[in-house]
């Protein structure tokens, strides 16, 4: 893409996805949590809707692969921790309250996802604000 070429910070994501990808696999069978920035903040010169759309594909995409894996959407700056750090609390809550769940629920097979608050790879996502 043309305009990725011109990003301020040089970042390359498309590179960067790629290199993650492997990492992927290697992710234990946590929750994953990725609590993710709206609106998402680029620079004034990027096709700001594509790349929008593009990273809300990947962030959905991520959230996929990993066991447990879910999506929440803040609106918030890209500082979600300091903007709103009674969300992160809340979540952290949430977290630690399912993995107690999969343990105490635990069988000879391992918790179910239901257990552990949700499908593998749930990517359910909920517009806290």
């Amino acid at each position: 893409m043309a305009e990725q070429d011109r990003n301020q910070e040089s970042v390359d994501f498309y590179r960067t996805v790629d290199e993650a990808k492997p990492l992927v696999a290697k992710v234990p069978d946590v929750p994953v949590t990725y609590m993710a920035a709206r609106p998402v903040e680029l620079p004034p010169n990027w096709p700001g809707r594509r790349m929008q759309a593009l990273i809300r594909t990947r962030q959905v995409q991520f959230t996929r692969t990993v066991p447990y894996g879910r999506l929440v959407e803040v609106q918030s700056s890209h500082d979600i921790d300091l903007d709103k750090p009674e969300l992160v609390l809340q979540e952290v809550q949430r977290i630690l309250e399912s993995a107690s769940r999969r343990c105490r629920d635990a069988g000879p097979t391992g918790p179910t996802p239901a257990a552990a608050g949700g499908p593998p790879g749930d990517a359910s996502s909920r517009g806290l604000r």
